[in-house]
């Protein structure tokens, strides 16, 4: 295709923002993403961001997990804006709700690696990562600065949903708006998360995409430490096992410090359907 040929893209998610993105470096100057409802609103803004070189290695998407961890770290320094990314540590910790109800007294100290801002009832924990195989990034605040630098190139954002196509000889020619708009192109690509399924749905395709429902806390926590001064939380991600009340099935969330203090803690998910567009994405006050 021309590098000045229209492409569209329908969704402002990581998928979306990246391919933008990487399309204006290659020199297409005529990229507009389409996005319903506002850019990273529904998965990527929420997401937690880890990041794992060699989680992988046993599958086959190692390459593309030590690529992608790589490449992590080249855009936190080519793109010119903070994107929440730092090197951390990553423990895998077994905890046990509060007291220990025979000794009647708080082990918070299970192992030796436990941060000092961990209380509780550790019962054991072994580094699973370090600052040369696991790091994060703020989901939101990097699809945020891809689409930046994408605008810098000629890259556009036109909020509107998305709801048809228009076809002619195997080919697509424009893309129909919920308000009646045509925006005519000459290239499409979908990156619409879990509901892909609809635009696939525009060209007579079988919905090959689906999405599980989960949740997440941000949390801003207030820390003193006994002279009164603020304890900093550190660049440690937690994976837990816990159990609480000493009994029933043990909960594994993830706990993800960022480095603008807040902390980002995601848990279970659950077998709630999504709803049919992402505007109506909700919180969760029972989840949560």
């Amino acid at each position: 295709m021309e590098k000045n040929g229209k492409i569209l893209i329908v969704g402002g998610g990581i998928i979306g923002c990246s391919t933008a993105f990487y399309l204006t470096q290659a020199g297409y100057c005529n990229v507009t993403i389409l996005e319903a409802v506002g850019v990273a609103h529904a998965a990527s803004g929420r997401a937690g961001g880890f990041l794992a070189m060699d989680w992988c290695d046993s599958s086959f998407t190692k390459d593309l997990a030590r690529k992608s961890f790589q490449l992590h770290e080249e855009l936190a320094k080519t793109l010119g804006k903070d994107i929440g990314y730092r090197k951390m540590n990553t423990l895998s910790m077994s905890v046990l709700d509060g007291t220990d109800k025979k000794s009647n007294k708080k082990n918070n100290k299970g192992c030796d690696q436990a941060p000092d801002w961990v209380d509780g009832n550790v019962q054991h924990c072994q580094e699973i990562g370090n600052t040369c195989t696991t790091a994060q990034v703020t989901p939101k605040l990097l699809c945020e600065a891809l689409l930046d630098k994408a605008k810098e190139h000629g890259a556009q954002v036109k909020i509107g949903q998305v709801v048809g196509a228009e076809v002619n000889n195997n080919k697509v020619t424009s893309l129909k708006l919920k308000d009646g708009e045509c925006v005519k192109c000459d290239a499409v690509l979908l990156s619409m998360g879990p509901w892909t399924g609809q635009g696939l749905a525009w060209f007579g395709k079988p919905n090959v995409v689906s999405g599980d429902r989960a949740h997440s806390v941000l949390l801003k926590p207030q820390i003193e430490n006994s002279d009164n001064t603020s304890s900093h939380i550190d660049n440690t991600a937690l994976f837990l096992h816990y159990r609480p009340n000493y009994a029933g099935k043990s909960q594994e969330p993830e706990v993800y410090p960022r480095p603008d203090g807040t902390v980002y803690v995601c848990g279970q998910g659950d077998n709630h359907p999504l709803p049919d567009q992402p505007a109506h994405v909700e919180h969760s006050s029972d989840s949560c």
